[in-house]
């Protein structure tokens, strides 16, 4: 089993981390290299949504994945040039915009496609991916929920 971490939204609108002790796998801020993937799962309680981040020391790139549709589809956007909290950046592309995110585990691929390109999907959706363009150092990976609700996230795997 891999690492966990339980997000929690505080009142006054920051989110917490609690950090589960990983028994292996992956942890947030681990590289993830060219070529490499992640298996992530993402368990939501009530409204919430994902955000996954590739970051170097200067900003990130994200894909936001908002919802899923009944039929599997992700809903998402991206940004790049973000901070470090994944705001102020660039927006991109989306698919699919505001579908809810159900509550359950769902498992997501992070895929480092290249370089410059990062991808996200359903691990049971392979041919609905959303990507995003990453800067060249932009290798550390995390997984958020900067909005709303408790989402518990845990890295299944990773090359």
């Amino acid at each position: 089993m891999g690492a966990s971490v339980v997000v929690r939204k505080r009142w006054s609108g920051s989110v917490a981390a609690e950090f589960i002790p990983p028994t292996g796998g992956r942890l947030q801020g681990d590289r993830l290299s060219v070529g490499g993937s992640a298996r992530v799962r993402v368990t939501a309680e009530g409204d919430a949504f994902a955000r996954f981040m590739l970051c170097d020391d200067k900003q990130c790139s994200l894909v936001d994945v908002l919802g899923i549709t009944p039929d599997k589809r992700i809903s998402y956007w991206t940004q790049t040039e973000a901070d470090a909290e994944g705001y102020r950046g660039r927006f991109g592309a989306g698919g699919d915009l505001f579908v809810p995110f159900p509550s359950g585990a769902h498992e997501f691929v992070v895929e480092r496609r290249s370089e410059k390109e990062a991808s996200v999907w359903l691990a049971s959706r392979p041919d609905r991916v959303a990507t995003v363009a990453v800067r060249p150092g932009g290798d550390r990976l995390f997984v958020k929920d900067p909005w709303r609700g408790t989402v518990r996230v845990q890295f299944l795997s990773g090359e």
